[in-house]
């Protein structure tokens, strides 16, 4: 994609039609009016800080229930229908966002499962987006 709308357009419709994933969002950190528009969100990194604080700080994928405030951050209205998540700082020399998959069972994702593909997804998304974010 040679545009942040068109990339995570792609994103949002693989995630949902190639690997069936029923909630999805992408968090961008930064200032609204300097990042392209998108569906991605975009907030400031004190606020992600405030809400997901302990999930930026892993730097790494992690997969399981969250306090309600944190599925709020993440997903908004959704939030209510999600029971785990799997969610994935993104980084290209800073933190620049956060993937986050939610499902409405509380079982589906664990913290015992692997998240290499996740992982993968993040590796595309850490080369692709900060280029597209100007």
């Amino acid at each position: 994609a040679s545009t942040l709308d068109g990339l995570v357009s792609a994103l949002y419709e693989s995630l949902a039609t190639d690997f069936k994933v029923e909630f999805h969002n992408l968090i961008l950190l930064g200032e609204r009016e300097k990042i392209p528009a998108s569906l991605a969100r975009v907030v400031g990194m004190a606020e992600a800080n405030s809400a997901i604080g302990s999930l930026m700080r892993n730097n790494h994928p992690i997969c399981g229930v969250l306090r309600a405030d944190e599925l709020q951050f993440l997903f908004g209205d959704d939030a209510r229908h999600i029971g785990s998540v799997a969610a994935v700082p993104l980084s290209h020399g800073n933190m620049f966002g956060i993937l986050a998959v939610g499902n409405r069972d509380q079982g589906f994702y664990r913290s015992s499962m692997g998240t290499l593909f996740l992982s993968y997804i993040a590796d595309v998304l850490n080369r692709a987006v900060p280029r597209l974010m100007k």
